[in-house]
């Protein structure tokens, strides 16, 4: 693929290829980011609608999992469906039309049943959104920029916009509006984004992926290290995914912060996936990948340590834990 030529003086001048590989990681981009975003809103928004729907630790942690299992089984299921028959779009669009109406759906639960078929719903479509945008992107890509645009997408969008800028801007909605509205609120983004991705994203060329042979995922956990990473993978997300739930129930009734101070920690932990997604993979490229394994996952430790132990000042606890 030709991404640019040198001009007269000289420089790089953009080529439509370019401002196409541009173009579809920034909505692609978005895209995931706002996807994310809806699926951590229950997360942030915990403190007022466990008091509002009256809801205890069981049902707090089922409506996590709930989403958890499905967009598993959504990414699996819906991204081999969409690789056989060779198409991209129609399921990127469904996914961001459906998952967006999923968060309307949450604002407008008014009991526990709702609102966990709502976020199950929500995880089985927005499960394969995430490799739908990574297959169109490295359609669209010049292959030297593949990994490090996928890198962008997933952990630069994803995390400022799910983990970071979420907490914030949901926590001011729901003190000023309610939690209803704040539900409202982060279905709207993907309604625009499938809008625009509609109209400027082209579906990319086939790939013959249907006549390809298609790998078990059996086959690949044979080779034990694959195996040894998938478990490794398993409980580390599983760690992170358990304290995103817990934590603002945590900070905000055991703690007795206020949900503004709540959103302002997780605020500033959600940019700890896009340092440590671009810092830590480059680490390894330089001295291996072993050590930066056991030392990294030794640090992640001390994330829940520093919220359940330290009793210092806040600042403090936000630094460990975001080193954590």
């Amino acid at each position: 693929m030709t991404i640019g030529v040198k001009g007269a003086g000289g420089g790089i001048m953009a080529t439509p290829a370019l401002w196409l590989e541009l173009r579809t990681l920034l909505l692609l981009g978005f895209a995931f980011g706002f996807a994310y975003l809806d699926r951590m809103a229950m997360t942030f928004l915990s403190p007022y609608v466990v008091k509002d729907l009256h809801l205890n630790n069981t049902q707090v942690g089922a409506l996590g999992s709930a989403l958890s299992i499905t967009w598993a089984l959504g990414a699996y299921g819906i991204g081999r469906w969409s690789d056989r028959v060779g198409a991209r779009k129609p399921f990127l669009l469904t996914a961001l039309v459906v998952f967006s109406l999923c968060s309307v759906l949450s604002g407008l639960a008014r009991s526990f049943g709702t609102l966990f078929a709502a976020r199950a719903l929500m995880g089985a479509v927005e499960g394969p959104l995430l490799p739908i945008c990574l297959a169109i992107i490295a359609a669209a890509t010049a292959q030297q920029r593949r990994g490090l645009n996928a890198g962008i997408a997933q952990n630069v969008f994803g995390s400022i916009l799910g983990n970071a800028v979420a907490p914030v801007v949901l926590v001011y909605v729901a003190d000023r509006l309610g939690w209803h509205a704040a539900f409202y609120a982060s279905g709207i983004p993907g309604l625009i984004l499938a809008v625009l991705i509609w109209q400027f994203i082209p579906e990319p060329p086939g790939t013959g992926a249907a006549d390809a042979p298609q790998e078990s995922a059996l086959s690949m956990l044979s080779n034990r290290n694959v195996a040894l990473c998938a478990g490794i993978s398993c409980m580390m997300v599983g760690s992170m995914v358990t304290g995103s739930i817990y934590l603002p129930l945590y900070f905000t009734e055991l703690r007795g912060l206020a949900p503004s101070t709540m959103a302002s920690i997780m605020g500033v932990l959600g940019f700890c996936p896009a340092v440590g997604g671009v810092l830590v993979p480059w680490l390894s490229d330089r001295i291996g990948r072993r050590t930066p394994m056991v030392v990294f996952c030794a640090l992640l430790a001390l994330c829940p340590l520093a919220a359940l132990y330290f009793r210092g000042p806040l600042p403090v606890m936000t630094a460990l834990m975001f080193v954590g």
